[in-house]
């Protein structure tokens, strides 16, 4: 009989053949090591990335690559150990009682060399938020200087050049204490002087009812303490002002909270305060504080929180103290 005819496959049936028959040759082709084109194809992708990671010149607009961080970093570190001294050292440490480390140098020194690192290099050229993604992972540091350094360049270039948003500051500084990098009081005092307080100074109540929230939890040690050491030496003495009435109220609702805590330096975060405050107009209310909290204080908080008033109002609430707790 006669063969029937058959028609030719179709256009998509062809297409589809085509493809699978390339695909196999593809296959077959990186089982023996890979076509050269896609092995030049890797080698181009690689020398790209490696030139990336050399050159010097930072994208203003690009975020820094880990490499580059690192270099950065290192060339501030060299440059602090330049400035550093054995006998700074050592007494800074002995000072903290090895809560942290120190290269060696005092905080001028560092300030001189956060500007000289910033000018050499030329990191104006690139924009504020990598800037402080830059300074703020140095909080992440083991030495005190290194972290002290990143405060220093966040308040004093920064912030002082309207390069970047509070909010944005508030949340780098809030992460590392939620990452436990602050670990020490001056590392922690540092924070509250140079950025907090530039904070309030910047965004008024609203930013420091933010800080003031961080006492709620006592089991993040420093950054309870940071609640309220913010306002030392400036706001807590201020408090008595019209500009500055609504620092009171909050500050004592901070000092309820840490007060309760027997941990020294939530203690000494109180005293301090309250000896602020005793030295603005609001000192009744201060005093006040201290008579109906009696019994939560210990001896050195009583002591150092009562320094600043009269010699027989200083020595009234001792002898209420010692009687309060049978010390």
């Amino acid at each position: 009989g006669k063969v029937p005819k058959t028609s030719p496959p179709s256009f998509t049936i062809r297409t589809f053949l085509t493809l699978a028959f390339f695909y196999v040759c593809l296959l077959n082709s990186m089982k023996r090591g890979g076509s050269s084109v896609l092995k030049k194809s890797v080698r181009s992708s690689k020398r790209v990335r490696g030139l990336a990671q050399k050159g010097n010149k930072i994208s203003r607009s690009e975020g820094l690559s880990t490499t580059q961080i690192k270099t950065l970093h290192n060339s501030l570190f060299k440059l602090l150990d330049s400035k550093s001294t054995a006998s700074n050292k050592k007494w800074f440490e002995n000072y903290l009682k090895n809560q942290i480390s120190f290269r060696g140098l005092k905080m001028g020194e560092v300030r001189k060399v956060v500007f000289q690192w910033h000018k050499e290099n030329k990191l104006a050229e690139i924009s504020g938020e990598n800037q402080l993604r830059l300074v703020s992972s140095l909080f992440e540091a083991k030495n005190a200087e290194d972290k002290l350094a990143a405060s220093i360049y966040i308040q004093e270039i920064l912030l002082k050049k309207d390069l970047v948003e509070c909010e944005k500051v508030f949340e780098f500084v809030e992460a590392a204490f939620n990452e436990n990098h602050i670990f020490d009081w001056s590392t922690c005092d540092w924070i509250c002087m140079k950025l907090l307080r530039t904070l309030v100074q910047s965004e008024g109540k609203p930013m420091a009812e933010k800080l003031v929230k961080w006492t709620d939890n006592l089991e993040n040690k420093w950054k309870a303490r940071a609640g309220i050491v913010w306002s030392a030496g400036f706001h807590a003495r201020k408090c008595g002002d019209e500009k500055y009435e609504w620092v009171l109220p909050l500050l004592l609702k901070g000092m309820e909270s840490l007060i309760t805590s027997e941990w020294r330096f939530h203690q000494t975060a109180c005293s301090w305060i309250l000896c602020d405050i005793t030295q603005s107009s609001k000192r009744p209310d201060a005093v006040g504080f201290m008579e109906e909290n009696i019994k939560s204080f210990s001896v050195e908080a009583i002591r150092r929180g009562s320094r600043k008033l009269p010699s027989s109002k200083h020595k009234s609430l001792i002898s209420k103290h010692k009687k309060a707790t049978n010390n």
